[in-house]
């Protein structure tokens, strides 16, 4: 599971960019349904002050005494604080382009 905390993530283009390609890069095969037992590992991206933090989570399953359990988050590791320092960023047109998917894959 990815997360993405900051609401630098949806209002600034550098971010949304960045926000793109961690989500390319991290992506996992795409799913129709969650079964909350196979959710194990969470990666958390907070975007604060001018720094971004990756944390690395598992999830733990706890008896809640009800029917859905109580998750709780234990870091695991790799923690990383990231800089973002130099962006060029492509025009707004080439920018369309790349995203433009195929009609063949449509």
């Amino acid at each position: 599971m990815l997360v993405f905390a900051g609401e630098v993530f949806d209002t600034d283009n550098e971010y949304k960019r960045l926000k793109s390609l961690l989500i390319d890069f991290f992506r996992g095969p795409t799913v129709s349904a969650v079964r909350l037992a196979g959710l194990e590992h969470v990666l958390h991206f907070t975007a604060l002050e001018g720094k971004i933090y990756m944390r690395s989570y598992r999830c733990l399953l706890k008896k809640s005494g009800c029917r859905t359990p109580r998750i709780e988050l234990e870091e695991i590791g790799p923690s990383f604080n990231f800089v973002m320092r130099r962006t060029h960023l492509a025009s707004d047109d080439l920018y369309k382009l790349a995203h433009k998917q195929p009609k063949a894959l449509k």
